[in-house]
């Protein structure tokens, strides 16, 4: 019995789009939906009670968080950009994981980075051993730490650009942030001064901090403009993977997660031919999975024409991107680093996500999926995914 949405021989269940239970949640658990409807709903009561600030015209300190991943914070400077031009004399500091942070090194962003420890599932995973109690105590006291440094930071306002769970609103709140914006889509809403509810019809998600600034400062979003994908101050190195200096494209294999990855078997199909071709490759990776997938790849292809670039340092990762004469990916980070510098990109997309929301805003940018008619399904515990395996070797190199 299988979980999937094409056509396969045999007995299957086939297992329907899941949207969100409620329009105001970026939720798809329904137990954690109720759960957090509960926390809303006794902080909406207490929230009667607590006086709200008046939003600073001219604020002298503002602080911008998103706590995800590569792709996401990646995606918000534009918005930083948009910031440094409304408010040239305010300081900003920028509120993330400890791993995104080299992604604004060098960009003259921001004048000031924080560090929230991971969330508490990634303390237990990075902690084998630890016991639950133990990692609560640690995820608490992190929490605390932070929150003390943002109160003696002195910020006048704090943005929150991450729509999902779990947001920064409790640590902005700990830390007496006057005010404070984000989204109530990840719930804890009630704890800012200013929250933003999701709109009904799905939007580039590089375009949500927008909703954001317009609700400090409703008269100045007029000023605000097109938000375009960016990467100012990059690259900052000098990258020639090959002897000649020549040309060559990028290929990133990974996805951050296993189950948005393409078969093995596929890329090595579509390497082949281009290698007949004469195209060079440069593999993109990071971490022991995709290292020894690259390693495996360019032993299996035996050319002198490939070359492995992997666990690199973030501001070479994004240099090697940028000088590339072109890039094959995944929904991953670097379609939006792509993005940024214009490089042209061909993307092999799963349909578990919504299009609109998640597509690079890039016209170089070509976005692969096979046709399924459950698209976009909101799932990850499709065994099939024939969204993505679907496709063949012969299918991105009509794209190309």
């Amino acid at each position: 019995m299988t979980n999937g949405c094409g056509s396969s021989p045999g007995l299957r269940v086939v297992l329907p789009p899941r949207r969100r239970p409620s329009p105001r949640y970026y939720v798809y658990n329904k137990a954690f939906l109720r759960a957090l409807q509960l926390a809303d709903g006794v902080l909406s009561i207490l929230r009667h009670f607590w006086p709200k600030p008046a939003v600073p015209a001219r604020p002298s300190r503002i602080l911008v968080s998103n706590c995800a991943d590569f792709g996401d914070v990646v995606l918000v400077l534009p918005a930083l950009e948009a910031l440094r031009g409304l408010f040239p004399q305010a300081q900003i500091g920028f509120l993330s994981s400890a791993k995104t942070v080299p992604v604004l090194a060098g960009t003259g962003l921001v004048d000031r980075h924080h560090v929230v420890e991971g969330r508490l599932l990634d303390i237990l995973k990075r902690e084998q051993g630890l016991s639950r109690l133990k990692a609560l105590w640690r995820f608490i006291r992190a929490r605390q730490t932070t929150a003390r440094e943002l109160r003696a930071a002195g910020y006048d306002v704090a943005l929150d650009l991450y729509l999902f769970p779990f947001p920064a609103s409790p640590l902005l709140y700990m830390a007496g942030i006057p005010v404070r914006a984000g989204f109530a889509s990840g719930g804890f809403g009630p704890l800012l001064t200013h929250p933003v509810e999701p709109g009904a019809e799905p939007r580039p998600i590089f375009d949500s901090p927008r909703d954001v600034i317009s609700a400090l400062w409703p008269s100045r979003a007029a000023d605000l403009p097109a938000f375009e994908p960016s990467y100012p101050g990059h690259p900052r190195h000098e990258i020639a993977p090959f002897e000649d200096g020549g040309r060559y494209w990028v290929v990133h294999m990974g996805a951050g997660a296993v189950y948005k990855e393409w078969p093995e078997a596929q890329w090595r199909d579509l390497l082949a031919t281009l290698l007949r071709r004469g195209v060079r490759f440069v593999l993109t990776g990071s971490g022991a999975r995709e290292r020894e997938r690259i390693e495996r790849t360019i032993a299996a292809m035996g050319s002198a024409g490939i070359r492995g670039f992997t666990d690199r340092p973030w501001a070479e990762f994004v240099a090697v991107v940028a000088r590339a004469e072109r890039v094959i990916c995944l929904d991953s980070s670097i379609v939006h680093v792509a993005a940024a510098f214009r490089v042209p990109t061909t993307a092999l997309f799963t349909g578990i996500n919504d299009l609109r929301e998640w597509r690079p805003a890039s016209d170089v940018c070509g976005i692969l999926m096979a046709p399924v008619g459950c698209a976009p399904c909101n799932r990850r515990d499709c065994i099939e995914l024939l969204c993505l395996r679907g496709l063949s070797a012969d299918d991105v190199l009509l794209k190309l």
